[in-house]
């Protein structure tokens, strides 16, 4: 690349490809044919900051929500009816009977840890956090929590050192707060976590999802008010480190044909399950179609990322649906250069509803408050069909509450 770069980030914040870890180059010493003009770009006004972590949270599931501990496997399902639901394996959060007892003042019953789906949450939020397991003893971590350990046995395919599975991995991954994360919503949802949120699949809404095509309309909002309204289907991916999208690789153990390249795609023949399968659903070939992620994302102190995103193959075409916000920006893929594409290319749209409402106790900014001085556009696209302004209701008895008739008049 060659030209001028404006970046709002003072710090030039990307992600280094080589040792998965966030780089932090200097503005100024980078190639001389990449000029960083922060002051220039049209942003030099102070960013408004991300909140420092998401452990707020915690206390908020424990009170109306649900609060896990490790590694967890959190599926979103839509039952017969049409009614959201949750299946939730988490192997290191105490329970008995398969209900989660770390929680308070609600019916645990609703918090499984055994993959019983349940009605989602009261309060809307789901968090995982690390676990307070140790190493041996009455209290010893159970290591085959996060599917990516060595020790979880029976998966000679993935890589034996968790280091190159995904960007927020440690040296003791199976008592890490990893949320694995996959499925259909219908209702509000937040799941937060202390280390990594990974999509292991496509994340869909029942409401409306889009699938990325140029005649697809953006999804209308569904007025509240109506009789048997359906929800606006909403969803928040929060992670102190990395929301990632899962790209499993072989390990230096497989055959000379499959070593480095990433496992099979998810519900192909000999695939295994979620996260050790690829959430793309066609993968090598022009024709990819690539996975859609229907998500409000938040990485407070990493980035939205896709893992093992410069290995071989051509995932085809990453949808999402809603909005990201995150501290560094992530690569999903690479392109041109005479050596093919790999990962996934990007096609993301703002979800315009979230103009009218967000995710259970989404974070808010790390200022006391939002201020625009000045705004610009080069925008030749189409805008997003935003939803009506929602009619005023009318009583013959002023104040609030209203009382009486509720004949509604069209909003000024």
């Amino acid at each position: 690349f060659s030209g001028t770069v404006n970046t709002a980030d003072p710090h030039c914040l990307f992600v280094n490809d080589g040792n998965n870890q966030d780089d932090t180059p200097s503005c100024t010493t980078l190639a001389s044919s990449i000029s960083y003009t922060h002051a220039g770009s049209g942003f030099n006004n102070p960013n408004e900051p991300l909140p420092q972590d998401n452990s707020q949270l915690a206390a908020v599931a424990q009170q109306g929500g649900c609060y896990y501990e490790g590694p967890t496997t959190v599926t979103l399902s839509v039952n017969t009816s049409g009614v959201g639901q949750v299946s939730v394996v988490s192997k290191q959060t105490t329970s008995s009977a398969g209900a989660d007892q770390m929680n308070l003042g609600i019916d645990n019953s609703v918090c499984r840890t055994d993959g019983t789906a349940t009605a989602l949450p009261l309060n809307g939020v789901i968090y995982v956090n690390d676990s307070s397991c140790t190493a041996s003893g009455a209290t010893a971590c159970d290591q085959t929590a996060n599917p990516f350990s060595p020790n979880t046995g029976g998966t000679s395919q993935v890589q034996s050192n968790c280091s190159n599975c995904y960007y927020g991995a440690t040296a003791s991954p199976y008592k890490e707060g990893d949320a694995f994360v996959y499925g259909s919503l219908s209702g509000h949802l937040t799941v937060a976590a202390s280390n990594d949120v990974i999509i292991d699949k496509p994340i869909t809404y029942k409401d409306c999802t889009w699938v990325g095509t140029a005649s697809q309309s953006v999804c209308g909002y569904n007025d509240a008010v109506a009789a048997n309204a359906p929800p606006n289907d909403t969803l928040g991916l929060i992670a102190n480190k990395y929301v990632e999208v899962n790209r499993p690789i072989y390990n230096s153990s497989a055959s000379n044909s499959n070593r480095g390249k990433p496992l099979p795609d998810c519900g192909s023949n000999g695939a295994l399950a979620p996260p050790l399968c690829d959430p793309s659903t066609t993968t090598g070939s022009a024709g990819a179609q690539g996975l859609t992620i229907d998500a409000t994302i938040l990485a407070l102190n990493e980035s939205f990322v896709v893992n093992n995103y410069g290995t071989t193959g051509d995932e085809g075409q990453l949808t999402v649906y809603g909005s990201i916000q995150q501290n560094a920006r992530g690569p999903v893929g690479t392109f041109g250069g005479g050596g093919g594409n790999t990962g996934y290319l990007k096609y993301y749209l703002w979800d315009p509803r979230l103009t009218l409402y967000g995710p259970p106790f989404y974070l808010t900014p790390g200022t006391a408050s939002w201020a625009l001085t000045s705004s610009a556009e080069s925008y030749t696209g189409t805008c997003p069909v935003m939803p009506p302004a929602q009619p005023r209701p009318t009583s013959t008895v002023p104040g609030w509450p209203i009382s009486g008739s509720t004949t509604c008049v069209p909003a000024s």
